[in-house]
């Protein structure tokens, strides 16, 4: 199996991330005024939903990047010195 890079939880985490928002003006987008409370519950569940979609994929984008950053030091740390 191939190894996990940081890479793609950067690339997974912004795709969960921008789908969130596509859902969230696709399926919830703004409310209507005086909407009987059937339409109200579809609205918080899709916003719900959208809001679930947007945390993972910023959680996702942000240990992509904090792995990314750790994996670079590691590596100047642990980069031969010339000299």
């Amino acid at each position: 199996m191939r190894k996990l890079r940081p890479i793609r939880l950067i690339v997974i985490g912004l795709l969960l991330l921008v789908g969130g928002i596509v859902y969230d003006v696709l399926f919830a987008g703004i409310p209507y005024q005086d909407v009987p409370q059937e339409l109200l519950n579809r609205y918080a569940l899709h916003r719900k939903i959208s809001s679930i979609l947007c945390l993972a994929g910023f959680s996702t984008f942000l240990a992509g990047a904090i792995w990314s950053a750790f994996c670079l030091l590691h590596r100047k740390r642990d980069a031969p010195t010339s000299g």
